[in-house]
């Protein structure tokens, strides 16, 4: 994250003797425990719309029979269907048997197996099926074709490019209208599917077209809509700006108009996509998130991070956590509306994705200005998370672990030091007997950074009073078994480091590291 000169100031005039603004900003180029954007998985976000079993049993009209009597052979695979109807589409001058075969097409490329879908591609399928959806056709013509695209616009890149090459998505446009809702809906639920593939060009190409001002401009009015469309268009919007796409301020602005209009008034599956929406948003770097911040949309975000629970927190959380790898005047925004609130309810969740969240969002706010770290020690949920360190969860107790290494390296030596004041020493303990190499690389630095903090706040017989605290809670023996036991080369050299630069030797005998070299034999 690039600073704002306001930021830089502040931290500036800030910063304890101990380390210089750019070792401080060195520190945070290098250590993953810092501002960190969401990383979300890379693999796509597609549906497909599946039938039942049953449903997609073949059904055959007497006249299709009549058209291709190979279709009562039980044995006749799906490739050798799929010629067959791709043959009669062609020719046929009949719309009903041209209906009956596309109908069937559909059933095939909505089975649960890929297979169908692949071979549908190879065949040709693409360029009929446009122009079978095209508005001068019938609209249950256009309605099979529109399902048939929704679901192979489901498959892989391969697929998903020649669908674009061939003008599926300005195919998928010109059928938008509120009179056949039906149409639309699979025709955006299409646009979506291309939108969720993993590949962020092709969702830069219709961004780059305007797509999502006319996706708002035919959802705008609600109240004409069908539910099932409503629900489509708000996942198409928020596939369309997920990951790695350059979205124009204006385009942004008239986006989040949009999303906040529908979380006031729409129904909570459609709202959480909205959410999702606002989160993938919020990762556009301090600009977009300040035009997140100006849209007023977070007081709605709050309140319902405030009512809901399940599946609303998880693109709050994510909502939260990308505002605040910005500025600290955006990250004020969010503590003005009683964020760490927020966060210490949210860290009660039975869910493990939930607390790895929050304390991810915790981990960025920790990354800020001294008085924002000061606001977060004074409050309970430092002493919640502070429980963390030693969550049997790897994944929660490496986030924990992140929001104390923050404090540790930017805070006020009044606040870190006032972590002594609770569990803080037993739980560092505790967590000290980990086995996981990173973690405890990380718990080394929390305490190296207790230690630093009291150096600075000699007691009146001069000598550090947390090192005094470290020797009786047994802390340092532990330190030391690490330094000489540990088999990582680099945490050894870490317990080190903390043993020389706080202890005295005199007290504690440094002994050798022993390693290879070490060994003579005469």
């Amino acid at each position: 994250m690039i600073s704002t000169p306001s930021r830089l100031e502040d931290r500036n005039h800030s910063f304890q003797s101990i380390i210089t603004l750019e070792e401080h900003n060195s520190q945070r180029e290098k250590f993953t425990a810092q501002l960190r954007k969401t990383k979300r998985l890379e693999n796509a976000n597609k549906r497909r719309d599946i039938m039942s079993e049953s449903e997609g049993e073949a059904h055959y009209s007497d006249s299709l029979l009549a058209a291709i009597p190979q279709l009562s052979n039980p044995y006749l695979d799906s490739r050798e269907k799929l010629e067959s109807f791709y043959y009669l589409i062609s020719t046929t001058q009949s719309d009903e048997i041209r209906y009956s075969a596309l109908n069937s097409v559909r059933r095939l490329l909505s089975q649960s197996s890929a297979i169908p879908i692949k071979q549908a591609a190879e065949i040709g399928y693409i360029q009929l099926l446009i122009f079978y959806l095209n508005p001068q056709n019938r609209i249950e013509i256009q309605l099979e074709a529109s399902w048939c695209l929704c679901n192979l616009a489901a498959s892989d890149n391969g697929i998903v490019e020649k669908l674009v090459n061939s003008g599926a998505v300005q195919a998928c446009l010109d059928v938008l209208n509120k009179e056949n809702q039906e149409v639309a809906e699979h025709a955006i639920w299409c646009i979506g599917n291309i939108a969720g593939d993993y590949h962020a060009h092709f969702r830069q190409q219709m961004i780059d077209s305007g797509i999502i001002g006319i996706l708002i401009n035919f959802l705008e009015e609600k109240d004409r809509l069908t539910r099932e469309v409503m629900r489509t268009g708000a996942w198409t919007l928020h596939n369309l700006v997920r990951k790695r796409v350059v979205i124009p301020e204006d385009t942004c602005k008239a986006l989040l108009i949009f999303l906040k209009n529908w979380l006031d008034e729409c129904e909570p599956a459609i709202k959480i996509d909205c959410l999702w929406a606002v989160a993938f948003l919020a990762e556009g770097g301090e600009k977009q998130i300040q035009l997140v911040i100006d849209s007023q949309i977070l007081k709605r975000v709050t309140k319902y991070a405030k009512m809901h629970t399940g599946k609303f927190k998880e693109p709050i959380l994510r909502i939260f956590g990308n505002i605040l790898t910005g500025n600290s005047q955006q990250e004020q925004v969010l503590l003005n509306l009683k964020i760490l609130d927020i966060l210490h309810e949210t860290l009660q969740s039975k869910s493990a994705k939930i607390k790895k969240d929050a304390l991810w969002s915790l981990s960025n706010l920790a990354a800020s200005s001294r008085a924002q770290i000061s606001k977060i020690v004074e409050h309970p949920v430092i002493k919640k998370a502070m429980r963390f360190l030693i969550d049997p969860n790897l994944m929660i107790r490496k986030e924990a672990c992140f929001i104390f290494v923050n404090i540790v390296r930017l805070g006020m030596y009044s606040s870190i030091l006032s972590l002594l004041d609770s569990e803080i020493l037993v739980i560092l303990k505790e967590s000290l007997d980990t086995l996981d190499p990173e973690i405890l690389k990380l718990i080394l630095e929390i305490a190296k950074g207790l230690l630093r903090a009291g150096s600075q706040n000699i007691s009146s017989d001069g000598n550090n009073k947390v090192s005094r605290m470290y020797e009786d809670a047994g802390i340092l023996d532990i330190i030391q078994d690490i330094r000489i036991n540990n088999a990582n080369e680099k945490i050894q050299e870490a317990a080190e480091t903390i043993i020389k630069q706080f202890f005295s030797t005199e007290q504690n005998e440094i002994v050798p590291l022993m390693t290879p070299d070490s060994y003579e034999f005469s």
